[in-house]
């Protein structure tokens, strides 16, 4: 999980390399997505580390997880963490 404002760096870089598709707000999270000329999408969501919980996983977290998620940046391994749980 990264910072709001570190979120904004990237996400500015990813506009020089793609093009923006959508925001969304999914509870806790704002979701980023892009796209390649590839086709390739690329989402970056943004929220606070406790939408990571394990105890207990919301239904939607773990969806979001078992759809396919992969995790770019996690050095604190919270995200490794959850989705351990979820594969569980």
């Amino acid at each position: 999980m990264i910072s709001p404002e570190r979120a904004a760096e990237i996400e500015d870089v990813i506009h020089r390399v793609t093009r923006w598709a959508r925001t969304q707000s999914w509870g806790p999270i704002t979701e980023h997505r892009f796209a390649t000329t590839t086709g390739l999408e690329v989402e970056i969501a943004v929220g606070p580390p406790d939408w990571a919980n394990i105890n207990p996983i919301d239904p939607g977290t773990r969806r979001v997880v078992t759809d396919g998620a992969r995790v770019l940046h996690d050095p604190t391994e919270i995200l490794a963490t959850l989705l351990r749980a979820c594969r569980i």
